[in-house]
């Protein structure tokens, strides 16, 4: 297993340590498995909390898959959405970026988020975010993440909660480094502006 020694993977929730684990040995000797590696069958227990995204252009970035843990954690269906349009719309740029840097260096994302629940109560859950090849060159970049609870909380959310950026959102190295920056450095378009895949890498611990 190979990533950014400097964060913690051990202190994820056990789903998010269970599917990394998974992903990291789809990959092989690449810094990104294929898409056509995923296989449902063999993480069946983690589908509910999973979310699968295509980042078609700048401005859409659209959920394919959404598991119904996620939506009974969200409180609404989120497959369909333009996750973008999830986010207040001063922190689209944001949420933007950070999908688009993460395809042209590839690399995985954690970070955390509050969400508060229709009983009034409010809980913590981190998500665990990581790139997936495309099949064919014309295909959109795909990120595979899932969402767990570090209390082991399994609540179902009758309300919608206002999904701003991420809460101590961070890059993690899976062999090509991590972008610069969390945030833009010039302004962010929400345009058109279709993104380019990365070459296939190999991983740097396995020549």
């Amino acid at each position: 297993m190979w990533c950014d020694s400097a964060y913690p993977l051990n202190e994820l929730p056990e789903e998010c340590r269970r599917f990394f684990a998974y992903w990291d040995q789809l990959r092989g000797n690449q810094i990104v498995p294929p898409r056509s590696a995923l296989d449902p069958g063999q993480i069946r227990t983690l589908l509910p909390l999973i979310t699968i995204v295509e980042l078609l252009s700048r401005s859409r970035l659209i959920i394919r898959l959404a598991g119904t843990g996620v939506r009974n954690i969200l409180g609404f269906e989120a497959t369909g959405k333009n996750a973008l349009n999830l986010a207040e719309e001063s922190r689209r740029p944001i949420r933007s970026y950070r999908y688009w840097a993460s395809a042209l260096q590839p690399c995985g994302v954690v970070y955390s988020r509050e969400i508060a629940f229709s009983s009034g109560v409010t809980s913590r859950f981190l998500s665990l975010v990581l790139p997936m090849q495309p099949d064919q060159p014309t295909q959109p970049p795909i990120f595979v993440s899932i969402i767990a609870s570090p209390e082991g909380h399994d609540w179902t959310n009758t309300s919608v909660p206002a999904l701003d950026v991420a809460q101590d959102f961070r890059f993690i190295d899976i062999g090509a480094g991590v972008p610069a920056s969390i945030f833009p450095l010039n302004p962010w378009p929400l345009d058109d502006t279709v993104p380019t895949h990365s070459p296939e890498k190999h991983r740097p611990d396995r020549a």
